[in-house]
């Protein structure tokens, strides 16, 4: 699914930006996914703006198996296939998944800065997983 190129620049550059290998279905699923948690919130879902009235930055986390749509996209998209490749992994390991969903006109800033991996489509954060070989790089 990834040229080779792709994975050398991740594998040089801990990072890559990747374009055009989910098509719109996995899109609108997300987007279905995140509408269901914030009209139907798991306990741990966020509204870190405060004022109610002002365009909203929603948070959740741990909810793949909550909502129908994100089941299907943890098992049926092209996300496991791609992390497979970049990592060189035979099997890969859903260990969180967290959404992030901020509103146009929301006047929230980010509430921190993770170092991983993330893989954003659009304006929906769908894969982040933490990869030792960034770290260790990180530290360099």
């Amino acid at each position: 699914m990834l040229s080779q190129s792709e994975i050398n620049q991740f594998n040089r550059d801990g990072a890559v930006l990747i374009k055009g290998k989910f098509e719109k279905q996995w899109i609108e699923k997300l987007k279905n996914g995140i509408n269901e948690d914030i009209n139907n919130p798991s306990p741990r879902f966020a509204r870190h703006t405060k004022d109610k009235d002002a365009p909203g930055y929603f948070e959740d986390f741990w909810t793949w198996d909550l909502y129908k749509d994100f089941k299907d996209f943890v098992f049926n998209s092209p996300t496991a296939q791609i992390a497979s490749e970049l990592l060189e992994a035979k099997k890969i390991n859903l260990v969180m998944d967290n959404w992030f969903y901020r509103e146009a006109g929301s006047k929230s800033g980010l509430l921190f800065i993770m170092t991983s991996h993330t893989l954003i489509l659009k304006e929906l954060c769908v894969f982040s997983g933490y990869h030792s070989r960034l770290s260790q790089k990180k530290r360099e």
